[in-house]
């Protein structure tokens, strides 16, 4: 048509570091000379100087870090079973039927080799129940094929394994999640919540005969980990807000389940053998049933320590909110190539947002300590700041909060589980 010209499309793969809450501006050449690679593949297995993936027959992952010798294996395992619940629980049926992907034989192919990025590609063609019976009392035997595609990628110098699964659902009345048993004997989860980590027990798995009101999963943000007193395993995620956290019988060590789908059929039912009674309006919600094409993303990273000390708040952050490239094209300004506008530390403190103020023309700075430790948090900003405040979270000033600035930094003291809100002019 008119107007039409032809353009080449490119993937490229950069190893460098960008400044914090800040850019770095980059000038496009010819390529030259790559260098020694930074990542390492196999027929079926790649490797950075941290990590080591292995991709089992059945497609699940064997992991294991070169810095500290801990493994996992099984990992990225999908489960299936009915679902006949409502929009606001989960409940097995009487006749309850649970599948994984363990005897399966997907087919594996690499799509990328390096030096600075590898990547996996993983289809399952995975024969599960269509339905729920006409009595709702278990699966029925006509079958529908889930068709998964996963991509597991490890880059140069990166500390988490980056997994992305599309799939084009087509049952009903089910539940899919994707485990991770870990090594780790953990007693309680960790998992992002509000201003906070909210610590949960881990439980055994539930009985055939679920009992009302066992059900166990509950709710998180970016991440969740279990950790013992030396190492510890995280799934991070963009969305995907539901988990739980598995002990498995023998070993006693936990495995993380996260949802990546629910498909229901009722807004609310008073049949769950997880609830008694309605939740809400029984009205039918046939979108509920989530057809058609889905993308889940998500990520594994190991640990030392609990997620606090590790700075898992940080790494889910960093993977949850991405680094976003574009074209500047050609310009002129005063701004450095690279520059930093606002860098907080230490890391085991939590950014939560930077806003303009609801009034005046302060910004708005809020982080908090999700820690057990007072800390001292250190704000360095890119110019010198007029005033800096701290304020509540209605942005009122705050009667005797002390800040200290020191040219372009600010330091506060950080009490444990503690909100800070500062007002930077």
């Amino acid at each position: 048509g008119q107007g039409a010209k032809e353009v080449e499309r490119r993937t490229l793969a950069l190893k460098d570091r960008i400044p914090p809450c800040g850019y770095k501006t980059y000038v496009m050449t010819n390529t030259g000379p790559v260098g020694k690679a930074a990542v390492r593949t196999g027929a079926r297995w790649m490797e950075n100087e941290r990590l080591r993936v292995a991709i089992r027959a059945n497609g699940t992952l064997a992991v294991r870090d070169l810095e500290t010798g801990a493994r996992l294996d099984g990992v990225n395992l999908f489960e299936d079973m009915e679902d006949a619940g409502d929009e606001y629980n989960y409940s097995p049926a009487a006749r309850h039927q649970c599948m994984t992907t363990r005897s399966l034989r997907p087919s594996v192919r690499c799509l990328a080799r390096g030096p600075l990025v590898a990547r996996f590609l993983i289809s399952y063609s995975w024969p599960v129940p269509r339905e729920l019976t006409a009595d709702r009392r278990g699966r029925s035997r006509a079958k529908t094929r889930l068709r998964l595609r996963t991509t597991v990628t490890l880059a140069a110098g990166s500390d988490r394994i980056e997994i992305r699964t599309e799939l084009e659902n087509t049952a009903r009345d089910h539940r899919l999640r994707v485990l991770f048993p870990t090594p780790v004997r953990a007693t309680h989860s960790e998992a992002d919540g509000h201003f906070g980590v909210d610590r949960r027990p881990v439980l055994g798995r539930l009985p055939k005969s679920f009992p009302a009101g066992a059900e166990q999963t509950h709710p998180r943000q970016a991440f969740v980990a279990v950790s013992d007193a030396r190492s510890g395993v995280a799934v991070l995620s963009r969305g995907l807000p539901e988990y739980e956290v598995l002990r498995e019988r023998g070993t006693g060590n936990a495995t993380i389940a996260v949802t990546l789908l629910r498909s229901v059929g009722w807004l609310s039912r008073d049949d769950l053998i997880t609830r008694p009674g309605l939740a809400g309006p029984a009205i039918p919600t046939p979108e509920a049933q989530c057809p058609g094409a889905h993308a889940f993303e998500y990520a594994l990273r190991l640990h030392r320590g609990d997620c606090t000390s590790s700075g898992t708040h940080r790494a889910a952050r960093e993977f949850s909110v991405p680094v976003k490239a574009w074209t500047a094209g050609r310009h002129t300004g005063v701004l450095p190539a690279e520059r930093s506008l606002l860098a907080l530390e230490p890391a085991t403190l939590a950014f939560s947002c930077l806003k303009k103020a609801e009034r005046g023309n302060s910004l708005i700075l809020r982080f908090y300590n999700p820690g057990e430790r007072s800390v001292t948090a250190r704000v360095k900003l890119a110019r010198k700041p007029a005033s800096v405040r701290l304020v509540d979270m209605a942005e009122r000033p705050v009667r005797g909060g002390r800040v200290r600035l020191d040219g372009t930094s600010a330091s506060v003291v950080v009490r444990p589980k503690k909100i800070i809100s500062l007002s930077i002019r």
